[in-house]
């Protein structure tokens, strides 16, 4: 009792700090399984996000659709590889008949989706079918003149095509497709004066190149 009554006001700070250091190390380890559970639920969270950005990749298309018309032994609309060409379209159609001009065509002409080829018989002149050359490498939306000399379409015409009239680099090709988006199509060669970038001079350069349709 001596012992106890000595030692009593010891045994008490000794006991809270022995209860204080209990709850200290119960409240940490409920921190670190909170922070585990915070870090594990942003994983899961990235993880799927990251599952989700790669979903629309995974549906992309690998096939496309192609219009093949005149002079082939099965004209009519195939289905075909992501980046195939002319030629194998045309192969997959029975191939060119004799009265062909393969002259008009180029065979190594990569396909795109919702092409349009024609393939023209010897001698044939002016507009063809649809009004549309496929295969001369200048893209679906170019139309044969009466002399035989190809010229883009500009309301039909994309990024690409625009960029093979002489003197419309990439800025004012995008100038062209812009004003298409917010005006609508062109009703005259002349409208395409009110593009940014393409005055009179611009014009008149290539003004022998396009076609309004």
């Amino acid at each position: 009792m001596t012992f106890l009554k000595k030692y009593k006001t010891g045994l008490i700070i000794l006991l809270v700090c022995l209860a204080a250091l209990f709850f200290y190390l119960r409240a940490s380890e409920s921190t670190t399984e909170s922070a585990t559970a915070s870090l594990e639920n942003e994983f899961e969270f990235a993880e799927k996000e990251s599952e989700d950005h790669k979903q629309p990749e995974e549906n992309i298309s690998t096939t496309i659709v192609v219009d093949l018309k005149g002079a082939v032994s099965k004209p009519g609309v195939y289905e075909m590889e992501t980046g195939e060409r002319i030629y194998q379209v045309i192969d997959k159609a029975g191939g060119l008949l004799k009265e062909a001009d393969e002259k008009k065509i180029n065979l190594a002409t990569q396909l795109v989706d919702g092409m349009v080829v024609y393939v023209p018989l010897k001698g044939e002149e002016g507009e063809l079918a649809g009004g549309n050359l496929m295969g001369n490498g200048a893209g679906e939306n170019t139309v044969s003149s009466s002399n035989g000399e190809a010229k883009v379409n500009i309301n039909q015409a994309d990024l690409n095509e625009l960029q093979t009239i002489t003197g419309i680099g990439p800025a004012k090709a995008e100038a062209i497709l812009t004003y298409r988006e917010e005006n609508g199509n062109f009703k005259k060669v002349e409208d395409l004066l009110n593009v940014t970038g393409i005055g009179e001079k611009s014009l008149e350069r290539i003004k022998d190149s396009i076609v309004v349709q």
